[in-house]
């Protein structure tokens, strides 16, 4: 006769092994079912050829381009259209500060490459659109919102500003192509 004691543990390593054989199959059907849940019809899923979908744009980059369709409604003639060069003569990046009106308070240059004539163009520009539309006021620090712009410069002089830019183009052929020449 077995003793009592190894019955039972025997008894419960049975019981075990039976609920985690069971648990396994309950698992996996509770998974798949899930999944099933989870797949998306065709019409909604993205196209893994397109890459994911973007972030929605944030706060600051939406006002950030509001303040860009000023900075070039009042500065038409030293704008350019359409897809910015290949190859570019600057790349201008200021650290703008703008009130609670939208008063530009300061346009100090964050990054150069030494082309001070175009420093200076585009901290003119931005002073010229001044006030920009006022920023929400979830942005703001004592009053204060403090963002960085960058101005793309082609080799005439005439620039972009990058939160409204078309993506620049990849190769220099692309970039002719965008800009009709052959």
């Amino acid at each position: 006769m077995i003793a009592p004691r190894p019955l039972l543990a025997v008894l419960l390593v049975v019981l075990a092994a039976g609920c985690a054989i069971q648990g396994a199959s309950t698992g996996a059907a509770r998974r798949a079912a899930t999944a099933s849940q989870l797949t998306m019809p065709s019409s909604v899923a993205p196209d893994p050829a397109k890459g994911p979908s973007p972030a929605p744009p944030s706060p600051l980059d939406l006002y950030k381009q509001s303040a860009a369709k000023r900075i070039v409604e009042r500065n038409k003639p030293r704008v350019f259209e359409g897809v910015p060069e290949h190859f570019l003569r600057s790349i201008v990046v200021l650290r703008l500060a703008v009130d609670v009106k939208g008063t530009v308070r300061s346009a100090n240059l964050y990054r150069g490459n030494g082309y001070t004539e175009l420093e200076a163009a585009a901290r003119t520009a931005a002073l010229a659109a001044s006030p920009l539309p006022p920023p929400p006021t979830e942005l703001l620090r004592g009053g204060v919102l403090e963002f960085n712009e960058t101005w793309l410069f082609r080799k005439d002089g005439k620039f972009q500003v990058r939160s409204i830019a078309l993506p620049q183009s990849s190769t220099p052929e692309n970039a002719s192509l965008a800009a009709g020449k052959r």
